[in-house]
């Protein structure tokens, strides 16, 4: 998981994603979020974020990071959001007789 947008108290989306991450992380260390769900790992250490899109991270289904805004609220859309690919993918849909690749 990387983010959190509802609570039993209301709706966190105008809030902006340093508060929404800090509740998820709460939420994990409080152990009332836990597995099968898995904190995304998050940083804002470009050296870090670096060492992430190494292609070794690909051999375990990585393909690369999201970018965000700490001040961002959410958008719906991901508007806002930059992908950093590590390697070449593409997305897939339709059946596995016939699948669509773009």
């Amino acid at each position: 998981m990387f983010d959190v947008l509802d609570t039993a108290d209301g709706p966190l989306i105008d809030e902006p994603y340093r508060t929404r991450r800090a509740l998820l992380e709460a939420l994990f260390a409080d152990g009332v979020l836990a597995a099968p769900f898995v904190l995304c790992p998050a940083t804002i250490d470009r050296a870090t974020a670096e060492d992430w899109l190494d292609p070794a991270w690909g051999a375990v289904g990585i393909e690369g990071i999201v970018v965000s805004g700490l001040a961002q609220k959410y958008q719906q859309a991901r508007r806002g959001w930059i992908k950093v690919r590590s390697r070449a993918s593409g997305a897939r849909t339709g059946g596995l007789s016939r699948p669509k690749t773009w």
